[in-house]
């Protein structure tokens, strides 16, 4: 049986900050790969800030750090690949429900 390629791929721990990206992602059922190789990451040739977690989406090329921003992001751009019941709640449809869901993101 041929494996899936996963479109997203995160560098770091399924603990600490890179935890939340999973939290995320799996509540979401979205595929990722998890790369989480022995310390230390060497991510600065994709990362200025040379950190994890770090994601990579293969389809447009786009690097993003920072575990929240990285959530705010996946919540935006994969509506499509989310298969839970909620993902339109996680959207906000109007600015007061972005205040709301910003407030409750950081």
């Amino acid at each position: 049986m041929k494996k899936r390629e996963c479109r997203l791929v995160l560098y770091g721990f399924d603990f600490g900050r890179p935890a939340r990206n999973i939290w995320m992602m799996s509540e979401l059922s979205i595929d990722f790969e998890l790369i989480n190789d022995a310390l230390p990451f060497d991510v600065s040739r994709l990362n200025p800030n040379d950190r994890v977690p770090f994601l990579h989406d293969k389809k447009t090329g786009l690097n993003m750090f920072e575990s929240l921003a990285i959530n705010v992001w996946i919540v935006q751009n994969y509506k499509d690949l989310m298969t839970t019941s909620y993902k339109s709640e996680l959207v906000p449809r109007n600015v007061h429900e972005m205040g709301i869901f910003l407030k409750w993101s950081f």
